[in-house]
């Protein structure tokens, strides 16, 4: 019957739930801590130990989006062909790392 539970399965259960959870948790720091150190002024992004908790400022990313001149290569060359360039990087690095380990 699928109602009826035995405590051992209620344990398993709850353990494989816990489990998944600290799974989750664990995949998703580095993404936590990159996105963190993003919005941290960069004397605070370089510090040993590192500095948890900070007062976020986003004036580097108005200056990206708003200043032309560090725009200016990828608008000359075409945004497209930039971020295949990029990911085209990005993939022949995956790849060296995967047969050279």
């Amino acid at each position: 019957m699928a109602g009826v539970r035995t405590s051992r399965e209620k344990w398993v259960n709850r353990t494989a739930i816990a489990a998944v959870f600290v799974a989750l948790i664990i995949m998703l720091t580095p993404i936590y801590w990159i996105t963190a150190t993003a919005f941290k002024p960069r004397n605070l992004a370089t510090t040993i130990p590192p500095t948890v908790v900070f007062t976020p400022e986003v004036s580097p990313f108005v200056k990206l989006f708003t200043k032309r001149s560090q725009l200016q290569e990828c608008k000359e060359f075409g945004l497209h062909k930039c971020l295949c360039l990029v990911s085209l990087k990005l993939a022949i690095f995956r790849c060296v790392q995967f047969f050279v380990s």
